[in-house]
């Protein structure tokens, strides 16, 4: 599996493809005052649903950032499956831990993935 980041938009966001090249899902990341936002383009659910989450403020350069859900389209009840929290944590220049949690019908399943350069 790879992780494939790279600036677009002119620097004003992040794109962050997960995955391999024929099976993979996307997230944008965008600032929005002290906070970031993403935006998932989510393979790993049937409907291909679109999630956002969000941060709280940010200062300096956290080690840890905590997304939590803020609202999804295409997502037919609040029980279907989504991505409703990602926490990435950086260990160093080099190394960082993203874990998706995907809640479905009240069931949390966390996907853990360490990724290095």
């Amino acid at each position: 599996m790879t992780d494939t980041i790279r600036a677009v938009s002119n620097g004003k966001a992040i794109e962050e493809t997960i995955g391999t090249a024929s099976d993979n899902e996307t997230s944008i990341y965008t600032r929005d005052g002290s906070n970031l936002l993403i935006t998932h383009f989510c393979a790993m659910t049937p409907d291909g649903h679109v999630a956002r989450l969000a941060t709280g403020p940010l200062v300096g350069s956290p080690k840890t950032i905590e997304f939590t859900f803020a609202g999804a389209s295409n997502l037919h009840s609040p029980t279907a499956p989504h991505m409703r929290q990602l926490v990435i944590e950086f260990t160093d220049a080099d190394h960082f831990t993203e874990k998706w949690t995907k809640t479905e019908g009240g069931k949390d399943t966390v996907f853990e993935m360490h990724f290095h350069r």
